[in-house]
């Protein structure tokens, strides 16, 4: 029916549900065809997909060795060797690694931009306009203050209202 962005939203989606090459090449070929930015293949890109993929897979495995660590560390206090200053630590290092990685899928998102629309320094219809986007066009977003979505483009925290976005599943 031409509408392109519409489109690469439902195969972005279907994409993030199966990730496929075939798919994938599909929705490539689509955006380049479209002029339609943020869809190319990164590191970034690959590595965000296999985290939403098989996240529960890696927060099961990561809370095993957590608690294989844990064990170690209660036998050696019941059996009274001393517990190095460096394994706690460790510990204390490994804790913070799993509250970032529970809390990182509340805070990431990709979104399709569904109408032109302007970047806002801050999150504000009265802030200054530092650029703008046209319909299609792919973003990633780390983070939301109210009706705003805060995101990444060129290097550079950026603001843009969330009711101009489809938020992609994931």
């Amino acid at each position: 029916m031409g509408d392109f962005p519409k489109a690469i939203y439902y195969l972005n989606n279907y994409y993030n549900l199966n990730p496929d090459d075939e798919v994938f090449e599909k929705m490539n070929k689509m955006a380049l065809e479209n002029k339609f930015t943020g869809f190319e293949r990164s590191d970034l890109n690959f590595i965000l997909v296999l985290y939403q993929q098989f996240y529960i897979f890696i927060l099961y495995s990561v809370i095993l060795i957590g608690i294989f660590i844990l064990i170690i560390l209660f036998r050696k206090k019941i059996y009274n060797k001393k517990i190095l200053r460096r394994h706690l630590i460790l510990v204390g290092l490994f804790i913070v690694f799993l509250l970032v990685f529970i809390n990182v899928p509340n805070t990431y998102q990709s979104a399709i931009i569904n109408k032109s629309t302007y970047f806002r320094e801050y999150p504000s219809s009265g802030s200054p306009i530092i650029g703008s986007i046209e319909k299609g066009n792919k973003i990633n977003i780390f983070g939301q203050e109210d009706i705003w979505l805060k995101v990444l483009w060129n290097r550079k925290i950026v603001y843009i209202h969330k009711n101009d976005t489809w938020i992609l599943n994931g």
